[in-house]
């Protein structure tokens, strides 16, 4: 049975399963009080560049689809909702760690952004099991593909209220 989108918040911290959605149930009872709806504007934009990035970069336990490795980004991107009907993603970034060892990072001391530069980034004190997905040139929406390189590096983030909000790829 699906969740509402009341349930959401539960799951930042928790993988998505085959469907898109996380393997926890959510009762009227753990609904939040109305009180989150009086949240200042910043927190809940704060939320959302969290609830982004763990949608967007975070897959652990790495899952392998049915047809291999091969298929992994191919799948990944869309069930995580980077592809679109007018274009395909170019470049994307799983991270295979735990949730709190991601977080950690962000209570590292802070250095400018590779990629970022007006911004400051926390870069990992160990390489960590990434999967890289590339767009394959000339693959169109809906049906986006992309080939994988799965290694080890130490990522780079930025993180809003303690929190990663950003992967500088």
């Amino acid at each position: 049975m699906g969740k509402s989108n009341h349930c959401r918040h539960l799951d930042r911290y928790l993988p998505l399963d085959l469907n898109g959605s996380s393997p926890t149930e959510c009762k009227k009872e753990q609904l939040p009080p109305p009180l989150v709806l009086s949240l200042p504007t910043t927190d809940l934009a704060n939320f959302s560049y969290t609830a982004d990035f763990w949608r967007q970069h975070v897959d652990y336990p790495r899952f392998i689809p049915k047809g291999g490795r091969s298929r992994y980004c191919s799948w990944m991107m869309k069930q995580r909702g980077l592809v679109w009907d007018s274009e395909c993603e170019l470049f994307n970034t799983f991270i295979h760690e735990k949730n709190f060892t991601i977080e950690n990072v962000c209570n590292r001391t802070p250095r400018p952004c590779r990629y970022r530069h007006i911004q400051l980034c926390h870069i990992s004190p160990r390489p960590f099991s990434v999967s890289d997905c590339f767009a394959i040139p000339g693959s169109q929406p809906p049906n986006c593909q992309y080939w994988v390189k799965f290694q080890h590096r130490n990522i780079s983030i930025t993180c809003h209220n303690g929190l990663p909000s950003y992967l500088d790829a």
